[in-house]
């Protein structure tokens, strides 16, 4: 499961949508941290503070959003990781913008079955795997449950 230390944290919430899950980290975060949502919608709420913690919105397409001299200690993708294509690429694009002891924590649905919502669906075996040929083998499933939708959902965290 996600350990948040108590000093500020820097961490990105990418495909934030609406907030929901932004503001839920925020509130696992030490106060004075900040979480920085990415979405391509203008999310006209999303900014502000929780519970001491700095919620930042920039409309951009996640997938082609560049971080200049940031350094994260953790990315946040809640149904978000299958609009990616190639996740290879776009997650040897990220990782390096992780602190050393930095996580990514991915919630997504445990299927393979494409549909209009999700074009790009990865199993949590396939997702394991994936972490594992790009240097993060370090694997947390930490929650599951099905969906409103009939199929699984998980959450884990893969950690540097």
């Amino acid at each position: 499961m996600v350990i948040f230390r108590n000093c500020p944290q820097h961490w990105a919430d990418l495909g934030s949508g609406s907030g929901l899950f932004s503001r839920a980290l925020a509130t696992l975060l030490p106060q004075q941290s900040r979480v920085l949502c990415i979405d391509k919608v203008v999310q006209k709420n999303l900014a502000g503070s929780v519970n001491g913690v700095s919620v930042e919105f920039v409309q951009s397409d996640f997938s082609e959003y560049e971080f200049h001299d940031t350094k994260l200690n953790g990315i946040l993708m809640a149904n978000s990781l299958h609009y990616i294509a190639d996740k290879v690429i776009f997650l040897k694009r990220i990782v390096p913008i992780l602190k050393p002891t930095g996580s990514i924590v991915i919630i997504e649905y445990d299927t393979k079955n494409a549909n209009h919502w999700v074009p790009y669906p990865i199993r949590y075996s396939e997702l394991t795997d994936l972490f594992r040929r790009i240097g993060m083998p370090q694997a947390n499933k930490f929650n599951e449950r099905k969906s409103a939708f009939g199929s699984m959902m998980y959450a884990c965290q893969f950690t540097a």
